[in-house]
């Protein structure tokens, strides 16, 4: 790696020892002894262990990965080299298909594996992930104040909404019932109308009868208007003044009538 800045080279990194890997080579590398009943031939080679299931043989300890890329300045490798001590920290991951960072916080380290478990603030969990190969960006105050300014700001919000649709209902609400006032209103116009043409005819049959009597009296059941009331009387009159003409002897038609000159 590059010197330190006193100018001596960083220490030489070491398996960790203690991992699930460190273990499976050890077992690997354990020979066991030949009987004691046999000669070993030159060609024999000592038989092992085997590695534990899940190790492949000679796979690295994790430790010295993490090492290397913390020394790169990862800061995910950073964290994971604190062991248990991670545990608490905030963080927030990068996910790439997501294209944004979810914030979290480390909930437990498995050293066998040197495996950290992160609880997001959303509710997913994940069981073990690798800080070191993650994006990984770790929390500090700021995020702290801002997730609290967040967390105001969109109290305030649901606030303002839920006022929002309190005032929308109580408009509806109005404007149904000044539709069922409007229907009531026109139901009662209905039938008040109903009532008076109902009333119209009841006296339409009740003068009906009182003007028929007087149409049998005359023999007829035509109604007779003013102007043939007016004929009939003019004609009367006619009449009259004929007769009388008749009697003075003005028309010719009397006593001396056939025999004037």
């Amino acid at each position: 790696g590059p010197p330190r800045r006193g100018g001596a080279p960083p220490a030489e990194a070491t398996a960790c020892g203690r991992c699930k890997v460190c273990r499976s080579n050890a077992l690997a590398a354990t020979e066991l002894p030949f009987s004691t009943r046999h000669k070993p031939r030159a060609a024999a080679k000592a038989s092992t262990l085997k590695p534990l299931r899940g190790v492949r043989r000679d796979e690295p300890c994790p430790r010295l990965e993490v090492i290397a890329e913390a020394r790169k300045g990862h800061v995910g490798a950073n964290l994971a080299l604190l062991g248990q001590r991670a545990v608490g920290k905030r963080v927030r991951i990068h996910w790439a298909n997501e294209r944004d960072c979810f914030k979290g916080t480390v909930s437990g380290f498995d050293p066998e594996t040197w495996l950290h478990s992160l609880e997001y603030d959303d509710g997913d969990v994940e069981p073990a992930i690798r800080l070191w190969r993650e994006v990984c960006h770790l929390g500090v105050p700021e995020d702290t104040r801002a997730d609290e300014e967040n967390a105001t700001r969109e109290a305030k919000r649901r606030k303002v909404a839920e006022t929002e649709i309190a005032e929308a209902k109580k408009q509806l609400e109005a404007a149904e019932a000044e539709r069922d006032r409007l229907e009531l209103s026109r139901e009662m116009a209905d039938d008040d109308e109903a009532d008076d043409d109902e009333a119209d005819d009841k006296a339409d049959d009740e003068a009906s009868p009182a003007a028929s009597p007087a149409a049998d009296a005359g023999g007829s059941s035509v109604p007779t208007t003013p102007a043939q009331t007016m004929t009939t009387r003019s004609v009367k009159e006619l009449c009259q003044l004929r007769m009388s003409m008749s009697s003075a002897g003005i028309l010719g038609v009397g006593p001396g009538a056939g025999t004037g000159g």
